[in-house]
This record gives C-alpha cells, structure tokens and sequence, in this order.
C-alpha cells in the first residue's frame, strides 16, 4: 500500500475511457437497455397520453426494470472487458437483485446525510461511489461493497470527489448543449435521436471512467482491502438506509415547522 502515491488527474483517466470506449463497439450494445430506459422518460414527458393512468405505471416499472439491467449489463461489461456482449447479459441477471440492494442502501444513506446537513450526504456519497463496481468485481454482499468502498476512499476522498466533480461537470455541459440543441429543433423524431446518441456515448463513457478511477484507488491500496466486519457495523448501513427512506418526510415537516414559526 503507497497511501501518498497521487490519482491519475481527471484528464488522464478521461483520455484513458475515451480510448477504451472507441476500442470496444460493445459499450454501446451494452448500454441499450439504459437507452431504452431514458427514452422511456423521454416520451413520458413528451407525450400527455402515456403520462396517465396505468400507461404510466407501466411504463414506470419498465423504466426501473430496464434501467437497472441495463447498469448491471455495462458494469459486467466495464469490469469483465474481456467477455463477449452475450455473456454481459447473461450474467447481468445473476446480478440483478444484488445491484438493486446496494443501490438502495447507498441511495438513501446519503438521503440519511441530507437529514443532518448537506455536507454529510456529499461525504456519503463519495464514499459510496464505488459499491456497484466492488460488488461485480468482488462478488460480495450489498453492505460488505459498501464498506469496501469507503475502505477504497479512505484517505483519498478529496482526490476522488475533485475528479468526480470535474468530470460531472463536463458531462453536464455535454448533456446541457443536447437538451438544447434538442429543445431547438422543433422536432421530436430529431430529440428522440439527439436522447439516443447521447445516451450511447455518455452512459457507457461514464461507467468506464468511474471504473478506472475505482481501480486506480484500489491500486494506491496495494488490491483487495482487508478490515474487520461486524454485524453491529453492517447493521448500521441498514439502519441508517432506512431512516433515509424517511428523510424527505422528515425535511418537509421540519421545513413547514420552521416556515411557520417564522409567520
């Protein structure tokens, strides 16, 4: 372990995905589930009619279903990048239940840091950044990828959330410019085209660069991290993901009691 051995700079680790994702026609295929999915929203948004009624409820549970396959299928793929389309899917269901446990755990844990301020939820979700890829990598439970996560940060969590905030922005940049280019054309066949392509290039170029900024902190600490588990320590994680379920009750009660203090 060489705790004082630098990250790659934001823009190596761009230039690096930006290589693979050229090299490899399989990150689009893999990503067309998550396309699908946006497209989903898309129309929903666009189109009154779907946006009522059971449409809408079924097109929602499509959009879960689709969108969280279509992350398992490109986590696969980012982390096994030597397995072909066919096995990525394949193996996308096995881990389908797995992924959508520790996303609920990470999601509303830093909806847990949201109840005690702002800063906690940023510090949370650094930390947590990571759990999807020790999860396919590491074939290990929801809480324990979570852990491992943090363990991976640690040390390093103003490296990581710097290049984490740097290339977010450029994404945002990328995703604004189409949004409006889409706005302008008038046309929804030519938004719907504009959502696709973006989709295909943003989705896939993400998850590669946030694989290879969680390999190079696994690096720095000399591969698989050891540290003791508890189950009082995994409990808390379930803990403190439950009372995130709660936390935008609990902010808006808070918040209407202080609106109405101040009336």
């Amino acid at each position: 372990m060489n705790t004082q051995e630098k990250l790659p700079s934001v823009f190596k680790l761009i230039s690096d995905s930006w290589s693979d994702f050229f090299s490899h026609f399989k990150y689009v295929v893999l990503s067309l589930p998550a396309i699908l999915a946006a497209l989903i929203i898309f129309l929903l948004q666009n189109i009154s009619q779907l946006s009522q009624g059971l449409w809408f409820f079924i097109f929602i549970v499509l959009f879960l279903v689709l969108y969280i396959y279509g992350i398992a299928t490109l986590l696969y793929g980012t982390i096994h990048a030597s397995a072909s389309i066919q096995e990525s899917y394949t193996q996308a269901f096995t881990k389908f239940f797995p992924l959508v446990w520790v996303t609920f755990l990470a999601t509303f844990l830093v909806f847990f840091g949201y109840i005690i301020l702002l800063v906690p939820a940023l510090i949370f979700g650094v930390w947590y950044a990571f759990s999807q890829y020790v999860l396919f990598e590491e074939n290990i439970g929801g809480t324990l990828a979570l852990m491992k996560s943090k363990e991976y940060v640690k040390g390093k969590w103003w490296a990581t959330f710097g290049r984490i905030l740097v290339f977010g922005i450029l994404l945002g940049i990328v995703i604004g410019v189409s949004g409006f280019l889409s706005k302008i054309s008038q046309s929804l066949t030519i938004s719907i085209l504009i959502s696709i392509l973006v989709n295909a290039l943003v989705l896939p170029f993400s998850f590669i660069f946030t694989y290879k900024l969680f390999r190079a902190l696994k690096k720095i600490k000399g591969g698989d991290v050891q540290f003791t588990v508890t189950t009082g320590r995994k409990a808390r994680y379930i803990v403190g993901a439950i009372l995130g379920i709660f936390a935008p009750i609990i902010f808006t009660f808070v918040l209407l009691a202080i609106l109405g203090l101040g009336q």
